[in-house]
């Protein structure tokens, strides 16, 4: 195999003749057969505009907020919250999936939040989902970089303006209320529901206790559970105390399990 007045195009013993050169990272091999020189420059010179068309085509085009989400979602595959972050980006891809990320601001949010007042459901829910939008776009603006190094979003982020919510003051819940709620679910949840509140833990805590995490106190005469940081919402650990209660372990594991708290017989105060 002999060189040629070009480097990249060599000159086979059968006189065909190879391309093998690489542009800018790319390696181009082509075996293009008994052509001449020029032939041979003239091809070489066409698959290196290509190349180049690429390479602009990939550093140009920005991603959309599909591209984004799907690439916040696989960062986040790991939290706890993955599968509540994935639910509410379902929510939004409908409305501005396909949106260049540069587009996505107040006014292109407006179609989303309409739709969800229309479906019922409050400002603060409303504003959970835009709260993921936010997180996109910071990261989209301040971490992720394309093949030449440029930020996902090349301005800084804008200001997504959330719903005014109108929260209702937390306040005890009373015997009477209560005893109007429990009657109201069915049996296996009404159990369970008494028992979140005595001890309240979430309800990813409650149906995840495990009798692997509980403490005797034998000075109390009772027993708490030692929640692991890994499975609470702060990532520390988490002393569950329990009021009075009879316990009966029916199942080898979790304490309430996926059929219901059918070892919680009885929490009262």
């Amino acid at each position: 195999m002999a060189t040629t007045r070009t480097r990249g195009i060599s000159l086979n013993a059968d006189g065909s003749r190879t391309i093998n050169k690489v542009h800018k990272g790319t390696r181009l091999f082509i075996r293009l057969g008994k052509v001449s020189q020029d032939e041979a420059e003239q091809r070489l010179a066409g698959e290196i505009r290509k190349l180049e068309y690429e390479r602009h085509r990939r550093t140009n085009v920005r991603p959309v907020f599909a591209d984004c989400a799907a690439r916040y979602l696989i960062e986040s595959r790991n939290k706890r919250t993955a599968e509540l972050l994935a639910y509410h980006i379902a929510l939004l891809l409908p409305c501005i999936g396909a949106l260049d990320i540069s587009y996505v601001h107040d006014a292109t949010l407006e179609e989303f939040k309409e739709a969800r007042r229309l479906d019922g459901v409050s400002a603060t829910t409303i504003n959970r989902t835009l709260e993921v939008v936010r997180t996109i776009l910071n990261r989209a603006a301040r971490a992720w970089r394309d093949e030449a190094g440029q930020p996902w979003l090349l301005t800084a982020p804008p200001l997504i303006t959330m719903e005014q919510e109108s929260r209702r003051p937390p306040h005890p819940l009373s015997w009477d209320e209560q005893d109007a709620i429990l009657p109201l679910l069915p049996v296996h949840l009404q159990n369970m529901v008494l028992f979140a509140i005595n001890t309240g833990l979430r309800d990813e805590n409650i149906c995840g206790l495990r009798w692997a995490w509980e403490t005797p106190i034998p000075e109390a005469g009772r027993s708490v559970f030692i929640v692991p940081a890994g499975a609470y919402k702060t990532a520390v650990d988490h002393v569950c105390i329990l009021t009075f209660m009879q316990q009966k372990r029916s199942a080898p594991d979790y304490e309430i399990g996926s059929t219901g708290p059918e070892l919680i017989h009885r929490v009262t105060d």
